[in-house]
């Protein structure tokens, strides 16, 4: 169903976007949504590859463009780069005209440049704080470093921006916001423009989901474990994408493979 006040929608439309209510309410049959917070999905995806696209890729769009002020020519580290929100900045920083240089496991290092990473760093040989190169921007989608330790790479200039919450990053975000700290922590916000954006960059084939694994309705405490745990792009699908989608016996064998 569509409210009154919106008439570029009707029901049937085929939608992409996510909630921005901090607890979120969306692992269900029904959801309600502001129009701000949605938009018509890329006609070149299925229902399951649309669901895995926003709040992974607009993560990474907003910590590029809004934190990181990206630009053509700079130098863009991202650590993580192999997982939902990593393949993704990999894919939008070279879309913005930047060098990738991606930090990943070495399973992962050929996927991480066919998505147009110019450079690998495998993480299990050396830590990124360990690579002689400068950057513009580090996006730490992991996590797990410490902005004091690349401070050689990233120089006088350069922005952290970190995906992670805690008391630290808060801090540090807080400090960026009053001008006094380049250190950045992404707050992703579904907006109906750069829904626009990642649909446009999809639909001209620059930008595309990867999925790892497809999980059931029933199944989503399993993929929220395994989104905490592991660098992987995970789905969680709805049960009306499910019934169009997959299928309930494809649905079953998904079961099986946490």
């Amino acid at each position: 169903e569509v409210g009154d006040r919106v008439d570029d929608l009707v029901p049937g439309d085929r939608v992409f976007g996510m909630s921005n209510r901090f607890c979120g309410g969306v692992l269900a049959e029904y959801a309600l949504f502001d129009r701000g917070e949605l938009e018509q999905a890329p006609e070149c995806l299925s229902p399951v590859e649309s669901a895995a696209v926003p709040l992974a890729a607009l993560t990474a769009l907003q910590a590029l463009r809004d934190l990181g002020r990206l630009e053509p020519g700079q130098s863009l580290l991202i650590n993580g780069a192999s997982g939902g929100v990593g393949h993704f900045a990999v894919q939008i920083g070279r879309i913005m005209g930047a060098e990738v240089h991606a930090v990943c496991g070495p399973a992962n290092a050929g996927f991480v440049t066919r998505l147009g990473a110019a450079q690998v760093h495998d993480y299990s040989a050396a830590s990124p704080d360990a690579i002689d190169h400068g950057f513009d921007v580090v996006f730490d989608v992991f996590g797990d470093q410490d902005p004091r330790l690349l401070a050689r790479q990233l120089g006088r200039d350069g922005v952290f921006v970190s995906t992670v919450p805690r008391g630290r990053t808060i801090g540090r975000e807080l400090l960026a916001r009053l001008g006094l700290g380049r250190h950045r922590l992404v707050l992703v916000r579904s907006r109906r423009d750069d829904l626009e954006r990642l649909a446009a960059w999809i639909d001209c084939g620059e930008l595309r989901p990867h999925i790892d694994r497809v999980y059931a309705p029933g199944d989503g405490a399993d993929a929220q474990v395994l989104a905490l745990v592991a660098s992987e792009a995970v789905l969680l699908q709805g049960a009306e994408q499910l019934r169009e989608g997959i299928g309930p016996e494809a649905a079953e064998a998904c079961r099986g493979q946490l």
